[in-house]
């Protein structure tokens, strides 16, 4: 199965639809739509599986699977099931969990056994992950996070840059030697 930041994800709101979306997808996979919050959790794990930093990331905004805003949000039910999970899968390193919160609970959608794309919030909120990612790649003893800075937000943004033509087409003409 690949993915790709939500590319080929439809929402089924009825059987016509089901019959529509068959045609163009190849291999489909049916889950239950689950409203509510999403948040990815940024976890480092030791190798016992014991978490050294969970970091919940409430998803505020989204662009192509994206996350292009984000907020660090202490949730205790969020980070004791992820210090759960992570025990019990016995994870060792980086993860990042994703699951979506209603008032029907906490449901986990996906785990994935790296530093998500939007991880870099939790590196920053979090000021012991990078340092314990180091002990544990040179076989060093971690110590466990003293927490996170709740409420830190990310926005990222796109920037353009602007050149002539004619800069472009002389770089491009030239050597690899003479650039």
């Amino acid at each position: 199965c690949l993915g790709r930041g939500s590319m080929g994800v439809y929402k089924l709101n009825n059987p016509e639809d089901l019959v529509f979306y068959s045609r163009g997808v190849s291999n489909p996979i049916f889950q239950e739509f689950i409203p509510g919050e999403e948040y990815s959790v940024d976890v480092l794990a030791d190798r016992n599986g014991n978490a050294l930093s969970i970091v919940p990331r409430l998803r505020v905004g989204v662009e192509s699977g994206i996350s292009v805003k984000s907020l660090t949000v202490f949730d205790a039910d969020i980070i004791e099931q992820c210090k759960r999970i992570i025990k019990k899968l016995k994870v060792f390193g980086p993860a990042c969990i994703q699951c979506i919160k209603n008032d029907r609970g906490i449901f986990f959608i996906e785990i994935n056994l790296r530093f998500g794309g939007g991880s870099v919030l939790s590196m920053r909120a979090d000021k012991s992950m990078i340092p314990n990612l180091l002990r544990l790649i040179c076989d060093e003893k971690p110590i466990q996070s003293s927490g996170f800075t709740n409420g830190l937000m990310m926005m990222r943004h796109y920037s353009e840059t602007y050149v002539h033509k004619d800069m472009i087409t002389q770089k491009s003409h030239q050597s690899s030697e003479d650039i």
